[in-house]
């Protein structure tokens, strides 16, 4: 308990502090969370990336994208959908978001999942796994409502299958979708914690919207 405790703890300070200490406390963590599993002496298999694991439960990247399409129209149906940013780096963008998806789940499931099972039994891990996934989003509602269902699925499809691959693919497509179709005002730019406290409409550039009508009449006729 204490092991999880810490680890938490840490978290919640990089995510509340100042963005001078933030990458030091956030590395801290991640640090703190792989010492815990090489203590713990977690099993390649109970981690979800052992060879024989990475077989299974790819179905569920099929229900992401269709999720994540149904998303997309609604959003193209409402006005919300907008790109991610104004500059071409968008490919490195979401490649960075993967990795960070992949960390996530494995501070998640092979850190709290895992912790949270051996002291309660699994039922109360899968629960508790994603009350303190959604708690770490806090305070922004839009993404404590969405990681609360994320982590329900997530953690329910990593103790189905132990697949940390497709968990942490599905949250890279779940976030990605949401990071497009939700729009700025109210999410304020995908911030949690201090960055969501500190983030002002206003101020922060806007994301410019995707055109989903036909071109202007001056782009058709060439001039």
């Amino acid at each position: 308990m204490l092991l999880l405790a810490g680890g938490y703890a840490l978290l919640e300070v990089a995510l509340w502090t100042t963005h001078t200490y933030q990458l030091v406390f956030g590395l801290l963590t991640v640090a703190y969370v792989i010492g815990a599993v090489i203590l713990r002496q977690s099993s390649a298999d109970e981690l979800g990336i052992s060879r024989r694991r990475v077989r299974h439960g790819w179905w569920a990247l099929i229900a992401a994208l269709t999720i994540a399409a149904m998303m997309v129209a609604l959003s193209i149906r409402f006005g919300t959908l907008h790109a991610v940013s104004r500059d071409r780096a968008v490919f490195a963008g979401a490649l960075l978001y993967l990795v960070w998806s992949l960390e996530q789940e494995f501070m998640l499931q092979g850190f709290i999942f895992l912790g949270i099972r051996r002291l309660a039994g699994k039922r109360w891990a899968v629960l508790g796994t994603a009350v303190l996934f959604a708690l770490a989003h806090l305070p922004n509602p839009i993404l404590m409502a969405a990681t609360l269902l994320g982590g329900l699925f997530f953690t329910l499809l990593f103790a189905r299958y132990r697949n940390l691959v497709v968990v942490g693919l599905v949250h890279a497509i779940f976030g990605l979708t949401l990071f497009v179709t939700a729009p700025d005002s109210l999410n304020r730019h995908m911030r949690v914690g201090r960055g969501y406290t500190e983030w002002n409409v206003g101020i922060a550039p806007a994301r410019p919207p995707i055109p989903m009508g036909p071109p202007p009449a001056s782009f058709v006729r060439g001039k």
